[in-house]
């Protein structure tokens, strides 16, 4: 037991949990009854009830043999549970060491269960012999092992995906517990294997331990501390997500936003729930580039040259957002000051939802970028409440708020658009109120 409350200790101190749909430095001592409830099949639950109920209740006990050793077994279940609630950090792995204990435990639930059915059905049975006795303990045990093995096999080759059903399965208990300890990496990839870049590939992924013996190309960790500059995922071809990363907002929120606005290219699903997701990454695949949805050949001065972008949409209504997918090729050094300015503008020339931020959202200093490299950069734009019904003119430009200065913007022709390039049209509509 010390030995495990020390092991504990020195694991206390490192991460977030995710908890009853919250992040929590301490989940508190409901963490572990709930495990129990989500962890433990309804077989075992109910035999732990009865052997608990045999045990505390004097008129049961009186008709129940061998109770000092019962006692003794359910010590051994209970002073584990108060070390490891004493510590903050809870996992429900902690708790697995005592499963062999907490089956012995069901195991004289059942039989109790047993005896009562024999006291309360004698006379059903009364002229019965052993055999037909025997035969209905092992009907019994068949039984139970069969219910086992209808909760457990639906979750094969992933049992640690079991949630009990009858409290919701995983559908409710993604909002309540930190699920996912690696089950699915390994389709995600061998969905990745499938490019025929795979062997090229850069991977930026959470668990990436787990993931990187599946996968035929480079995969990196996304990391949450003392991260090197630049980020390893904006040098990444594609980034996976994991569930407990998204439950915990792992490495930092905007990093996600960034990213959860996006449409997954590929999601592992697991009961219901998405385990894990395969995003595009800021460096795209040649594939990627062939399937521009717009391709464009505007140059912002001498630096930077668009080559297209994709929309998710070319018709919104108030407080929709707008999702635009840049493909930017630097072809000499921007100034580290420059920025990225997104608008709507009407007929009139007025600018609406103007949205500016660094490339990235500054997680790639523009100093770090090298000529010739190709940045896919995703921009999102809020449409306000008070933007009227219309056709508006989306413009993108580059600009420095400090020096206020601008890239000047040419198309394929040299032909000069200013400072802002006129790029698509989009119609916002009114809303339909029910």
């Amino acid at each position: 037991m010390g030995k495990l409350y020390e092991g504990l200790l020195q694991e206390a101190d490192t991460g977030d949990q995710f908890f009853w749909g919250q992040v929590t430095d301490s989940p508190g001592l409901i963490f572990y009854p709930l495990a129990l409830a989500y962890r433990l099949s309804p077989t075992l639950q109910v035999g732990l009830l009865t052997c608990l109920a045999a045990l505390l209740i004097p008129r049961l006990r009186q008709h129940r043999a061998k109770i000092p050793e019962l006692v003794a077994l359910t010590l051994i279940p209970i002073s584990v549970l108060v070390i490891v609630s004493v510590i903050d950090r809870k996992y429900d792995r902690y708790i697995m060491i005592i499963w062999p204990e907490l089956a012995l435990l069901a195991g004289a639930g059942w039989r109790t269960i047993g005896a009562w059915v024999k006291y309360w059905g004698t006379p059903l049975w009364s002229r019965g012999s052993d055999r037909w006795r025997t035969i209905r303990g092992v009907k019994t045990a068949l039984t139970l092992a069969l219910a086992q093995i209808i909760f457990l096999v639906p979750h094969y080759p992933y049992y640690l995906t079991y949630y009990n059903p009858l409290l919701g399965g995983s559908r409710v208990a993604k909002n309540l517990l930190m699920m996912g300890q690696g089950e699915g990496l390994d389709q995600a990839a061998q969905w990745l294997n499938q490019s025929p870049n795979a062997r090229e590939m850069k991977v930026s992924v959470w668990y990436s331990s787990a993931f990187a013996p599946y996968f035929q190309g480079e995969s990196k960790g996304i990391c949450r501390n003392k991260c090197p500059e630049p980020r390893r995922w904006t040098v990444a071809n594609r980034v996976v997500f994991y569930i407990n990363q998204i439950q915990r907002m792992f490495p930092e929120s905007e990093m996600l936003d960034y990213f959860l606005v996006q449409q997954p290219l590929y999601t592992v699903q697991l009961h219901g729930v998405d385990y894990v997701q395969v995003y595009p990454g800021p460096v795209p695949l040649p594939e990627d580039l062939e399937h521009i949805q717009v391709p464009l050949f505007l140059s912002f001065g001498e630096q930077v040259r668009l080559l297209g972008y994709d929309l998710n949409t070319s018709k919104l209504k108030p407080d929709d957002k707008l999702l635009v997918t840049f493909y930017w090729e630097f072809i000499e050094p921007v100034p580290p000051n420059f920025a990225l300015n997104m608008s709507l503008s009407n007929e009139d020339g007025n600018t609406f939802n103007s949205s500016q931020a660094s490339l990235l959202n500054g997680y790639l200093p523009l100093a770090r970028i090298a000529p010739g490299t190709i940045i896919r950069d995703v921009r999102k734009l809020t449409i306000t409440p008070k933007t009227s019904p219309g056709f508006y003119r989306l413009e993108v430009g580059w600009f420095s708020p400090n020096k206020k200065q601008a890239l000047q913007v040419q198309d394929a022709k040299r032909n000069s658009q200013r400072n802002q390039a006129f790029i698509a049209e989009v119609e916002v509509v009114k809303s339909v109120t029910p």
